[in-house]
């Protein structure tokens, strides 16, 4: 019999656009603002790109794109277009997306994408902190920055129970969403946009 692996397909997406607060004693909490709702800066995209086998864990890809006239410059985190590496489900489980290639020296594919399964289980090689970089860059009209990310499971140590990420070749089985935060640095204020999107697993 072949084997049998979960699939990972792409839910709700939503692209809203705020400002960053004015004041510095200002909550730095994301406000959207209806006078920019039809002025979106950019276009984001998401879409799987490999799926699971015994060779290699799934992956999407990630893109970020200008959809203005002019250049704009982009605030990202360490690994950009996307540093939302866990994305979380009802029930607080997590499901990790992990850059195939970056710059920053702690978020690397060495580090923590696994070469092969581990007792059947696609995770994350070891438990990491989020650094705190930023990355700015300009993205020239109708160009886009792209990034693949790989699909995994909780590092060892984090499961939700014992038998739980075994049952899913490490991915349980569920609806994980991301939150992915950007700044424009167009004016003052900065323009802040925020991605939300979810990904489903299924078994």
């Amino acid at each position: 019999m072949p084997d049998h692996f979960p699939t990972v397909r792409v839910a709700e997406t939503e692209l809203k656009v705020g400002r960053t607060p004015a004041h510095p004693e200002d909550e730095f909490e994301f406000q959207p603002d209806d006078s920019l709702a039809d002025d979106s800066f950019v276009a984001t995209a998401i879409e799987p790109t490999r799926e699971m086998t015994n060779e290699h864990p799934p992956s999407v890809e990630v893109s970020i794109t200008n959809v203005r006239d002019t250049p704009i410059d982009v605030t990202f985190g360490a690994t950009p277009p996307l540093d939302v590496y866990p994305g979380k489900d009802d029930a607080e489980g997590l499901l990790y997306l992990i850059p195939l290639e970056s710059d920053d020296v702690s978020i690397t594919p060495e580090r923590l994408v696994p070469d092969s399964m581990e007792h059947g289980i696609w995770r994350v090689t070891e438990s990491f902190t989020i650094p705190e970089s930023v990355t700015i860059l300009t993205i020239e009209p109708g160009k886009s920055i792209t990034g693949e990310y790989a699909v995994l499971g909780q590092p060892l140590g984090k499961e939700r129970g014992s038998d739980a990420p075994s049952s899913a070749r490490g991915l349980v089985p569920g609806t994980y969403a991301f939150v992915g935060d950007y700044f424009v640095d167009e004016t003052t204020p900065s323009i802040w946009i925020q991605w939300k999107f979810e990904l489903v697993v299924e078994a």
